[in-house]
């Protein structure tokens, strides 16, 4: 069964989002989230084989509310996607792109129009 970069079921999604339709869907994560206390950090410790992006929505006692990854599929041939992820295992496919540089351009895009600021590792 295909598994996705923490060990999600892909089978059943992720749900597609348009790649590079530039709109940002479900952005606030999860419903309920400690917006003042919530920021999303880059974890290079994670980084590796082909997770080249890790970004962790965490609070301020590092709980984890979301992730994002930026992955390669060179291996197999194919380019780059980028996901994010809840605790609850529920995926989203933010989009597929022929480049490293756009895959990280359009992380960087929805880190930056979240509403959590880009924090401190």
């Amino acid at each position: 069964m295909p598994r996705g970069p923490n060990g999600g079921d892909r089978t059943t999604g992720p749900r597609s989002i348009s790649p590079g339709s530039g709109t940002v869907h479900q952005n606030r994560f999860p419903s309920g989230s400690r917006t003042d206390r919530v920021h999303w950090e880059r974890r290079r410790d994670l980084e590796g084989g082909k997770e080249l992006g890790v970004w962790l929505l965490v609070d301020d006692e590092g709980a984890v509310d979301a992730e994002l990854y930026v992955e390669s599929h060179e291996y197999r041939g194919g380019g780059f996607d980028v996901y994010t992820a809840t605790p609850d295992d529920e995926w989203t496919h933010v989009g597929e792109f022929g480049t490293r540089e756009a895959a990280f351009d359009r992380a960087l895009a929805f880190l930056e129009a979240s509403d959590h600021p880009i924090g401190r590792r």
